[in-house]
């Protein structure tokens, strides 16, 4: 969100620079709304590859994580 929102005020910034525009109110409006449609749209895509995934998601976290004890030595859960 952070990274989103100070990427659109950059927008906002040079195309209003660019432009020479005063009022870039409207401007701001339709940048941050599209960045919130893309922060959206992009989390239910997430979920979605999430859930139809989830075994083999945590298989391979578990597998990465087992690999980075072994090579690390350094003891990531300890059960």
């Amino acid at each position: 969100g952070t990274i989103s929102g100070s990427i659109g005020a950059l927008i906002v910034f040079n195309v209003a620079q660019s432009h020479s525009l005063t009022n870039t109110v409207l401007l701001a409006a339709a940048i941050t709304s599209l960045i919130a449609a893309f922060t959206v749209g992009g989390k239910a895509l997430g979920k979605k590859y999430a859930i139809d995934n989830a075994e083999s998601i945590i298989f391979r976290t578990g597998w990465v994580l087992a690999s980075l004890e072994k090579a690390v030595g350094i003891k990531i859960f300890r059960l």
